[in-house]
């Protein structure tokens, strides 16, 4: 009798932060990073380009044939992400790894972020909130600036014919609860910073090119 397949369906099921070959019902087959779940799709990280991409469950028959981590960041060619022992389970130090080893978009965007101290996520929702001032207020840019470039990235890659300085403009204004076109989300670009960087992004990207995989406040 022919062993029986360890792969398994692609649902919600399967859980997050797992290595394997994602096997789509009518396409190819990718080494992935599964990295979130709902009813309907999953977000894989591609450990070939880097990219995150949605992949659609519901309806489907995709199937994940499991890959020890560290076979797979061997094949991916980045270092084996470091985990933590917590009772009987291990937890990996850092949940964007492979963003940040495989995805230059994700790193340039992180370090734009850290270089000119931008508020992002729930600090930028306090700051257009006037929940604090620039004085009281001057290490925005710790408010989880990886959370932010994984989204608006995300967002780049479900649709190519973005910019950059559109997802980035689409991500703040969600972020900040705020319209697009309301006069008080431009208000918050520039007293924040992130208007002067819009408008030079191509230049800022440049610059960041080079920028660690973990950006810090001396590197900054």
């Amino acid at each position: 009798m022919a062993p029986k397949s360890r792969d398994l369906p692609f649902n919600h099921l399967l859980g997050v932060a797992r290595f394997g070959v994602l096997s789509l019902d009518h396409g190819p087959t990718e080494l992935v990073e599964t990295v979130r779940f709902d009813d309907t799709e999953g977000i894989v990280i591609s450990l070939e380009s880097g990219h995150r991409r949605a992949i659609r469950h519901a309806g489907h028959a995709h199937r994940f044939l499991p890959v020890p981590m560290e076979e797979a960041a061997r094949m991916a060619g980045m270092p084996v992400p470091v985990t933590q022992q917590v009772g009987d389970m291990k937890r990996r130090i850092d949940p964007f790894h492979s963003d940040r080893h495989l995805n230059q978009d994700f790193r340039t965007l992180v370090a734009i972020i850290y270089r000119h101290r931008l508020p992002c996520g729930y600090a930028l929702l306090k700051y257009a909130g006037g929940g604090w001032d620039d004085a009281a207020f001057l290490e925005e840019h710790r408010e989880d600036p990886e959370i932010f470039v994984a989204s608006a990235t995300e967002r780049l890659y479900r649709d190519l014919t973005l910019t950059f300085e559109s997802v980035l403009r689409t991500q703040l204004a969600v972020d900040c609860k705020l319209d697009e076109d309301d006069p008080t989300f431009g208000d918050v670009l520039d007293r924040s910073g992130w208007q002067s960087v819009l408008d030079r992004l191509d230049i800022e990207r440049v610059l960041a090119m080079n920028a660690p995989m973990y950006p810090t406040m001396a590197a900054a």
